[in-house]
């Protein structure tokens, strides 16, 4: 498995954080897709398996209500 130093984006029209999240057993690509709650990565986990990966970022809210209302949908 390769590590890259930052990320790719794979949609040029999508902009990307500067650092990949780390998430445990998983390489995150690159961004796929972005919107006002945060991004999607294309992620392959230590199985090989391809995946799309929600990244919500906190700080991009101005209070917990609307971040609360997405991670519930997330998990449900």
């Amino acid at each position: 498995m390769t590590h890259q130093t930052g990320p790719t984006r794979l949609d040029p029209g999508v902009p990307s954080c500067r650092t990949p999240p780390i998430v445990s057993d998983h390489e995150l690509l690159g961004v796929i897709g972005a919107g006002s709650y945060g991004e999607v990565w294309l992620d392959r986990t230590v199985m090989g398996t391809y995946r799309a990966v929600k990244i919500l970022r906190r700080d991009r809210f101005s209070d917990a209500r609307p971040y609360d209302r997405e991670y519930a949908g997330i998990q449900n």
